[in-house]
């Protein structure tokens, strides 16, 4: 009935359908209840542009179970999970979801746009990652091996645990930092990871290294992502109607850091999520900037989607171009994949 490749497709695009319609049903009843239970108590910063603060402080937060729910249930229906490999990914995002839910749920209970405190959040952050990438070392053939836009795995040895932390942890801090207006994070989420799907899928088919890396559950597991984060894009696109929170930043950003270094492809990860290292990048030298200079910055406010819109910029526009630049990153991405996997 199916052609060779639409039997390999086959599981992908109806794990991403039947996602992405769980999405879009369970999206309205979980913004009403997010409300109900919120009741337009969520805390903003107040060094964010005033404009910023006046629009977004009524929106509900932790919007991101309707991406997750819809995942981790997609992914079960069409993965396999008898691969431990999957329970590692599904582990650690449930972790960090429920690390970043108490951190939202204490933001608005308490009226403080601090919540967990940074050093709390780090360590707990750490802790999770340890788990899982301790696990890794042990199942995996060529753990501290990687890709460094080269056709064959090069191994760090000792350096590669350290990198792998920066990648998991970073990633997860650093979509967190990104998610801050209306649809921005989302998108440069569905395109990094389509990009960690295909590496997945290129591994499976293929016989690419590294050798014996999760099946097709990547792969599936990635089109219930895209599909669910879809269907949230349509909520959270400007006028948003919900945020997803650190719940879903903190989560959604592990996984993919995960993911990258489980298919050994942190640095084309990086290309296709280059907002988010931009984002990172432009908080962690504004904070080092204003230390060294004894309060004097390099933007006006940090992270830099903040700086534009502080600086006059449309939120339609910010979130536009930054789009444009995800898809342009999408591109370079694929290029990166042709010339290692081909």
């Amino acid at each position: 009935m199916f052609s060779p490749i639409g039997k390999v497709a086959q599981p992908y695009f109806c794990s991403f359908l039947l996602s992405t319609i769980l999405g879009f049903v369970i999206a309205p009843r979980t913004i009403a209840a997010l409300k109900n239970i919120q009741k337009g108590r969520n805390p903003v910063r107040s060094c964010f542009p005033a404009a910023h603060l006046a629009k977004k402080s009524g929106i509900p937060s932790m919007g991101g179970v309707i991406i997750l729910l819809p995942c981790i249930l997609s992914t079960a229906i069409f993965g396999d999970l008898h691969d431990r490999d999957i329970w590692v990914i599904l582990t650690t995002m449930v972790a960090f979801a429920i690390l970043g839910g108490v951190d939202d749920y204490l933001k608005f209970t308490r009226q403080n746009p601090q919540g967990i405190s940074l050093e709390a959040k780090l360590f707990a952050q750490l802790l999770i990652a340890s788990a899982a990438l301790i696990f890794l070392s042990y199942t995996s053939d060529s753990f501290t091996s990687t890709h460094i836009f080269s056709k064959g795995l090069i191994d760090l040895g000792w350096a590669y645990m350290p990198f792998a932390y920066i990648v998991v942890v970073g990633s997860s801090n650093s979509v967190n930092l990104t998610d801050g207006l209306d649809g921005l994070a989302t998108l440069p989420i569905i395109t990094s990871t389509a990009i960690l799907g295909i590496i997945g899928h290129l591994s499976l088919q293929f016989g690419a290294e590294p050798p014996g890396v999760v099946g097709a559950n990547i792969p599936i597991f990635c089109s219930a992502l895209v599909g669910s984060a879809l269907s949230f894009l349509w909520f959270n696109a400007h006028p948003a109607q919900v945020f997803m929170g650190d719940l879903g930043s903190l989560s959604l950003g592990a996984s993919l850091g995960l993911m990258s270094v489980m298919l050994k492809c942190e640095f084309i990860y990086a290309i296709s999520g280059c907002i988010f290292v931009a984002e990172a990048i432009s908080s962690m030298a504004q904070v080092a900037y204003c230390k060294l200079t004894k309060g004097r910055k390099i933007f006006l406010v940090a992270p830099i989607h903040h700086h534009f819109e502080k600086a006059g910029l449309k939120e339609a526009t910010i979130v536009t171009r930054a789009w444009v630049i995800a898809m342009v990153s999408f591109v370079v991405s694929l290029a990166a994949i042709i010339y290692i996997y081909r």
